[in-house]
């Protein structure tokens, strides 16, 4: 049988969420079915497999304070396979009872992050540093980095610098994540005696010498770089061998540790400060059940599976409740404490490394 096409798989992963009361998994002979949430991620990432172990652990620790009949399961399933893939995943869930899912990364998901912002018989945490995450529809909150949040604070660094030139740069990813927040780079630090110099870089890319010497001639004050991060250190090196020495900033990006070196990065302070309380709690869970250190992206797995299933128990797991649980609230958990907006968009508790 040949595959379906984009639009058959978008009008039947539609018309599943749609559905209300569509039966759902049995647990086996005997045994409650589990109330279902689905993690679509990019599982050749480690920083994804990171996110999905701490989901899993946060749905353990849940069941096994709670009665069987109200457990719950993660699924999962790899977000890298584009747009009709992703409806595919969808629609394949939703036959196994699930209606709330957590999607990411940004490279993956935008790909079919409209479709998804339009189906109103599901309920997503979208796990994107993409500015405008959560505003397309109202089915859904970010629990993730946001850029909106890591660029204004790369901003006010650089505003606070006394002195210096009126020329400012900002690279950024040549993708829809990279543009995006880059352009919301350039618009925090835009003033009317500014001068803001833009330029892209594909990723994975090594070569930063003709941008270094081009820019240098321009003696800018501050350069900014937006994008997944693994870029940085080859940005780095180009801009010292050409003599550069004013700051240079990056967003967090996707690496499983904040950047080191000459520039100042990004860093949740879960990352960047010794663990207490609830953060060291789940760092000894954490290590104890898989035998490595948990990174900043198995906390916010961690703390965004316990927040949808705080969320599916106040709504009875209803996708059209659950976006009121996550606008104009304070929720905590290991990454500190979480803020919303009035459109489900949080910002966490960030700080600026060296």
């Amino acid at each position: 049988m040949p595959p379906m096409n984009f639009i058959a798989y978008a009008i039947f992963a539609l018309a599943a969420l749609l559905l209300q009361g569509c039966a759902s998994e049995s647990g086996g002979a005997g045994a409650p079915a589990a109330r279902k949430i689905g993690a679509i991620l990019p599982l050749k990432n480690p920083a994804a497999i990171d996110a999905l172990d701490g989901m899993k652990l946060a749905a353990e620790i849940r069941n096994a304070a709670i009665a069987p009949e109200l457990r719950f399961e993660i699924l999962e399933a790899d977000s890298d396979t584009g747009a009709r893939g992703h409806l595919k995943i969808i629609s394949d869930m939703s036959a196994r009872g699930a209606r709330v899912f957590c999607a990411g990364f940004d490279g993956e998901i935008l790909k079919s992050h409209k479709i998804m912002s339009g189906m109103g018989g599901a309920f997503f945490n979208f796990m994107m540093i993409y500015p405008p995450a959560t505003l397309e529809g109202k089915n859904s909150t970010r629990m993730f980095f946001n850029s909106a949040q890591e660029c204004q604070m790369l901003a006010a660094k650089a505003n606070a610098v006394k002195g210096g030139g009126k020329v400012f740069a900002v690279l950024s990813e040549d993708s829809p994540m990279g543009k995006s927040a880059g352009d919301f780079m350039a618009f925090s630090i835009s003033e009317a005696d500014r001068k803001v110099f833009r330029d892209y870089f594909s990723k994975g890319e090594g070569d930063f010498n003709v941008f270094a010497a081009q820019i240098l001639h321009h003696s800018p004050r501050a350069i900014f770089c937006i994008g997944a991060g693994g870029e940085f250190a080859a940005l780095e090196a180009a801009l010292a061998r050409a003599g550069y020495g004013g700051l240079l900033l990056r967003n967090r990006g996707f690496l499983k540790s904040p950047a080191r070196g000459a520039g100042i990065a990004v860093a949740a302070r879960f990352e960047s400060r010794p663990k207490t309380g609830a953060g060291r709690a789940f760092c000894e869970n954490f290590k104890k059940k898989y035998g490595r250190e948990p990174s900043v992206f198995a906390a916010w797995g961690f703390d965004g599976a316990n927040a949808l299933m705080d969320a599916f128990e106040k709504t009875g797991g209803d996708p059209a409740k659950m976006r009121a649980q996550f606008t104009s609230v304070k929720k905590r958990g290991v990454l500190g404490e979480l803020s919303f907006d009035s459109s489900a968009d949080c910002t966490a508790e960030l700080e600026l490394v060296q």
